[in-house]
């Protein structure tokens, strides 16, 4: 008799269509309040339209700034998205809509110094949107179904990873300045996102608050050194104690969240299905992807083999896939999107 795999990968991936639900009309009511609230604030009149450098004399503006944006487009995107097909349409995530409302804080950040009243301004609107998002997303993982923890973390890194804002925190650009960096910074371990991540792909499926934890500790990490080495006033430890503090808000949201149940054993191997290895391939490939490429993927694995679906709520926007029941076919497919992404 065939021996019987590890409970490893699980027989069930439960994800959901789109984990950050698509900017249908009632997520679009949500986002346009997060935005008429910061719009109300004295602070985002600096933010309001785009940036006349021209008429102000700020001749290197475009040279220091290649996606300019501001709150005024933004709010404009948002409501023509509303009469545009979801395909069509430029927000089609809450995330898409991050994205541009943290490139305003971003460009003003990189072209004004920490003590101008824009620099200040910016640093001010990120902490109330990022606190406004955090409340939204809150509310989504209360309808959200159960992922292990260590599934949520590496949700959590590709997250940070496509923010915006960590663009200086991604790689080990520490290396340009030396051994003054290592003995300048307080940890003496230098650490990026990237590096979480790789070190998170090596962790079992199964980890518990044990590898949360040291996930937690390594991103923080990230942040407490640029602050170590740049100064809490400069623009850079700006940028890494709102992403910080994003961080943390992302982390607690993850903490509280429900936990799927103890994993069952996969089927035996079949032939002309399949492999273990197969399973464990896909299974890894599903826990890295961001939240928009989950989504797709699960749509994917409905049009192609929907008899491996088991369940699909589409009012919580929910699909419960069984391993053990996608096909060589569609296997073979999701191997190669796993190629193409890297």
């Amino acid at each position: 008799a065939k021996q019987r795999m590890p409970p490893w990968p699980p027989a069930l991936i439960d994800t959901t269509l789109a984990p950050l639900k698509p900017i249908d009309s009632t997520m679009a009511v949500e986002l346009e309040a997060i935005l008429r609230n910061l719009c109300k604030r004295k602070d985002a009149l600096h933010f309001a339209e785009p940036v006349n450098w021209q008429q102000h004399k700020l001749f290197n503006y475009p040279e220091l700034i290649k996606q300019p944006m501001d709150l005024g487009t933004v709010q404009e995107t948002l409501q023509l998205d509303t009469a545009r097909d979801f395909a069509d349409k430029k927000y089609q995530f809450a995330e898409d809509f991050a994205h541009d409302v943290r490139l305003v804080w971003k460009n003003a950040f990189i072209f004004n110094a920490p003590g101008h009243d824009v620099f200040k301004a910016a640093k001010n609107l990120a902490g109330v949107f990022e606190d406004r998002l955090s409340a939204l997303y809150s509310k989504l993982d209360e309808e959200a179904p159960p992922v292990s923890p260590v599934s949520r973390c590496q949700i959590l890194v590709s997250d940070m990873c496509a923010n915006c804002l960590s663009e200086w925190f991604r790689r080990d650009d520490w290396k340009q300045f030396g051994e003054h960096y290592l003995v300048t910074i307080k940890s003496g371990r230098p650490m990026d996102l990237f590096a979480v991540q790789a070190w998170l792909d090596e962790q079992p499926q199964d980890g518990g608050d044990q590898v949360v934890a040291e996930f937690a500790e390594r991103v923080r990490l990230i942040f407490s050194n640029a602050i170590d080495y740049n100064g809490s006033f400069t623009w850079v430890g700006t940028v890494a104690k709102i992403l910080s503090d994003t961080f943390d808000r992302r982390l607690e949201l993850l903490q509280k969240a429900p936990r799927p149940p103890p994993m069952h054993p996969p089927l035996e191997e079949r032939e002309g299905w399949p492999s273990y290895e197969q399973k464990e391939r896909l299974f890894s490939y599903v826990t890295h992807l961001s939240l928009r490429d989950s989504s797709m993927l699960a749509a994917q694995v409905q049009k192609r083999c929907p008899t491996a679906v088991l369940t699909c709520d589409r009012e919580k926007e929910r699909v419960t896939i069984a391993l053990d029941k996608v096909d060589l076919e569609t296997f073979t497919h999701m191997d190669a999107l796993r190629k193409q992404k890297q």
